[in-house]
């Protein structure tokens, strides 16, 4: 006869097979959870930090508006280079001119003026073309016209501010005979000369 296994053992090794699947049934549930919870949250934050990066490029797109007071402090800084600018300027050519005044006054010239253009004789009869000498620098820093005349700030190697009929340079040799707003007009030899508003040279008249 067939040896028979207990009926109590057989079916204690039935329910221990079924609990181990059913834990693994659990394990797959719950893997299987946390895979689509992660995948979720993958796609929420991709979305989140796409939609920050538009926000982002939107706002650079957009141009700030222009802030008065830096524009206004810009200007000011300008303004100001401006004016060191022509003080540079005017102090180079106030140099220049004393340097050449100091040169004239250290070489004596003694040369034949003509009040004009013409040929002198010499002591042994020869002709030769009378040289004029060139009349010294006049420094015109700025010409004003007003209601009570008009008025100009030169340097004739004494900065100051003239009127018409004012005399210049140190021996008094030179006259002003007319301020207008491109310079000063004035007569040194019987000549006239013009010196414009920012120069020193004057420029000969033909009147």
């Amino acid at each position: 006869m067939a040896e028979k296994r207990p009926t109590g053992a057989l079916s204690k090794t039935k329910q221990k097979m079924g609990g181990e699947q059913n834990t693994k049934k659990l394990l797959r549930v719950a893997v299987m959870l946390l895979c689509c919870a992660g995948s979720g949250y993958f796609f929420w934050t991709t979305a989140q930090l796409l939609q920050t990066n538009e926000m982002n490029l939107a706002n650079a797109a957009i141009p700030k508006p222009p802030d008065p007071a830096l524009e206004t402090e810009k200007n000011e800084v300008a303004a100001v280079e401006d004016g060191l600018t022509n003080l540079s300027k005017s102090s180079s050519q106030v140099m220049r001119m004393a340097l050449l005044a100091e040169v004239q006054r250290n070489i004596p010239l003694d040369l034949p003026v003509s009040l004009t253009p013409a040929v002198v004789q010499t002591p042994t009869g020869e002709e030769v073309i009378a040289v004029e000498p060139d009349p010294p620098l006049l420094m015109v820093s700025a010409v004003m016209i007003t209601d009570g005349g008009q008025v100009s700030v030169i340097d004739d190697g004494n900065a100051r501010v003239i009127r018409n009929g004012a005399k210049l340079f140190d021996d008094q040799s030179g006259t002003v005979q007319e301020i207008k707003r491109e310079g000063v007009i004035f007569r040194w030899k019987g000549k006239r000369y013009l010196v414009r508003v920012g120069d020193s040279v004057p420029e000969r008249l033909k009147r």
